[in-house]
């Protein structure tokens, strides 16, 4: 997982209650149902996905600095609204309680609420069932502590 996906990861999973709702069943793995991209094909809602959606060095007066700014999606899953919307809220006022500091190795400068909606979606194991879907997007300034090597 890159910097931005990590840190708002950690953030997320940092909340006791969230990360209790968001806990996976053992007999599915165990973990947590918070990850970057698609579902997977065993996903049971609720469950949340992180976008990176841009990711760029800031530029400062005279040249590159050691911040980066990046948009992170964060899409909330249930089968109703209501719990959609609570894990959203929850989700945000982690953030707003963050600040600033250490999340999994990326220290993060500011974050801070930029977008949010909300949709349906049909559900991705089948049936006619639909998801309510909460979305927040979060831009945040950070450097990586432990940047991916090749």
């Amino acid at each position: 997982m890159n910097g931005p996906i990590r840190a708002i990861r950690a953030i997320i999973l940092g909340n006791a209650a969230l990360a209790a709702k968001l806990a996976t069943p053992a007999a599915l793995g165990g973990g947590f149902a918070v990850r970057p991209g698609s579902t997977a094909i065993d996903d049971r809602p609720p469950y949340v996905l992180l976008w990176k959606i841009d990711d760029r060095p800031v530029e400062g007066l005279t040249g590159p600095t050691v911040l980066r700014e990046a948009i992170v999606q964060v899409e909330s899953y249930s089968p109703n609204k209501s719990e959609a919307a609570a894990i959203a809220a929850a989700i945000l006022s982690a953030v707003q309680s963050f600040g600033r500091g250490n999340a999994d190795d990326v220290w993060v400068a500011s974050i801070t609420e930029r977008d949010s909606n909300s949709r349906e979606e049909p559900d991705p194991l089948g049936g006619e069932t639909l998801l309510a879907v909460e979305q927040t997007d979060f831009r945040m300034f950070y450097r990586d502590n432990n940047p991916p090597t090749l």
